[in-house]
């Protein structure tokens, strides 16, 4: 503050009349929103209300210092009087609060300042990380130039029904994408003439197979776009039983186990 002081700034204290308040505004082309950052929580004190509120009418673009007053940069929790920013500019790393749909708006665009703290000091803090293509690649294993698709894995998808065949052919298309060397989709006939159609490089199986797929997989992902219903439980529990291997359950395959309790 003595710093802004200083340069010759006008330095106010609140709460200011609303005619005051909308005469200062007047006189801007920017407002820089730094009165709380990380580490806030809970509700904005009432003296602000009205300042905010007078800045989000104006129209003015806002500058955020870490995050827009009254986001909360752990949860993504916002006050009702927050303003939307144009522009965050984040210290030292991006927050959680930065990427949750709901305060990323309230952020708008976020750039990075770097003010002296290291990677290896947001580690010991406890940092997210956050998934991107650099992340990803760091997770794949390098290929042999000899290999061929036998050599990396076989995937049992049970996934899709009738009315939720996207699903099915979503999750096979990632898993191919990803690095699995055969994927083979087990689901009902319609969803197999579309995955026939859509992934010609996928395999594929009808339910009365289970047993034979299960046998053949090293790995399962199961449940998406899987449906709830009498059959789709009983394919589920007859995979559970009797696949030993990594299996990966989504969507429908958990809302069959939380009704199976």
């Amino acid at each position: 503050l003595e710093l802004l002081e200083g340069t010759g700034a006008e330095v106010l204290d609140l709460p200011l009349p609303q005619n005051e308040l909308e005469r200062l505004l007047d006189r801007c082309a920017l407002v820089v929103d730094a009165v709380f950052g990380t580490g806030f929580s809970g509700a904005l004190p009432d003296h602000l209300h009205l300042l905010l509120d007078l800045v989000r009418q104006s129209s003015l673009p806002v500058i955020a210092l870490d995050a827009p007053s009254g986001v909360n940069l752990d949860t993504g929790e916002s006050d009702e009087h927050a303003l939307y920013a144009a522009q965050t500019l984040a210290f030292a790393s991006l927050k959680p609060g930065h990427l949750f749909k709901n305060s990323a708006v309230r952020c708008g665009h976020c750039t990075v300042l770097d003010i002296g703290i290291t990677d290896e000091q947001l580690v010991q803090a406890g940092a997210f990380c956050r998934l991107d293509r650099t992340v990803a690649a760091e997770g794949l294993r390098p290929r042999p130039r000899d290999g061929h698709k036998g050599d990396f894995g076989r995937l049992l998808a049970v996934c899709g029904s009738e009315l939720m065949s996207g699903a099915a052919l979503l999750s096979c298309e990632s898993a191919l994408r990803t690095g699995a060397g055969l994927v083979r989709l087990l689901s009902d006939r319609s969803v197999l003439h579309a995955a026939a159609v859509r992934l010609p490089e996928c395999l594929l199986a009808l339910p009365e197979n289970l047993d034979e797929s299960t046998s053949w997989a090293t790995a399962v992902l199961c449940g998406c776009g899987l449906s709830v219903c009498a059959e789709t439980a009983r394919r589920m529990r007859q995979l559970l039983t009797s696949f030993t291997g990594p299996v990966v359950v989504d969507a429908d395959g958990l809302n069959l186990l939380a009704q199976d309790g």
